[in-house]
């Protein structure tokens, strides 16, 4: 049986190869929900910086709000926030993997790193 190099197939009609100047691309699936939540998370940082950094720096420090919040506040508020729920996670987890590691011993299964 011969084999013969298979001709280069041209993108498919919906590729963001063959998308008009200036559409938005097209969507690659996503493996799972954690790439999902950093995708969207990805996004939103994106959206909130290139609103920030398109303000002029008096804009930055004045609240446009009855809240009293200003655009850097905001942005520090969204910094600390990530921070704490990233910690936040990462507690959860070891605290689940060290149950886990309990219940492995007394069963007699895999136990540590």
């Amino acid at each position: 049986m011969s084999h013969r190099p298979r001709a280069q197939q041209p993108p498919p009609p919906d590729s963001a190869e063959n998308a008009p100047v200036g559409a938005a691309p097209t969507t690659v699936p996503a493996a799972g929900p954690t790439e999902v939540f950093l995708r969207y998370l990805d996004h939103f940082r994106e959206v909130v910086l290139s609103k920030v950094s398109s303000l002029p720096d008096d804009e930055l420090r004045r609240s446009g709000l009855p809240s009293g919040w200003t655009p850097l506040e905001l942005l520090k508020h969204l910094r600390h926030v990530e921070f704490r729920a990233s910690f936040h996670l990462l507690q959860e987890c070891a605290r689940h993997l060290g149950h886990l590691d309990i219940v492995t011993e007394l069963a007699g299964g895999a136990t540590g790193e």
